[in-house]
């Protein structure tokens, strides 16, 4: 079923939610975007969390390889 931005932006705010996608089960539509969005989202609290140490410029560096690695898998599943 459809719903409007406005509406699915309400229900994320409610739900205090990191961030808001729309996107289409029935077309695959942005799907994707929204896995890997949540992969980095992820990833960012796992290194600020057991990194805290380090400064966030290397927490930072180490975020967007990692995202480069899977973004390459996902794009290429035979590169592993």
């Amino acid at each position: 079923r459809k719903i409007s931005y406005e509406d699915g932006l309400t229900q994320a705010k409610k739900m205090n939610a990191a961030a808001y996608f729309e996107c289409s089960a029935k077309t695959g539509e942005n799907v994707a975007n929204i896995f890997l969005e949540a992969l980095r989202l992820c990833l960012k609290n796992y290194f600020a969390l057991h990194y805290s140490a380090a400064p966030a410029t290397l927490r930072d560096k180490w975020l967007k390889e990692a995202m480069q690695e899977v973004r390459k898998v996902h794009t290429d599943p035979g590169s592993r």
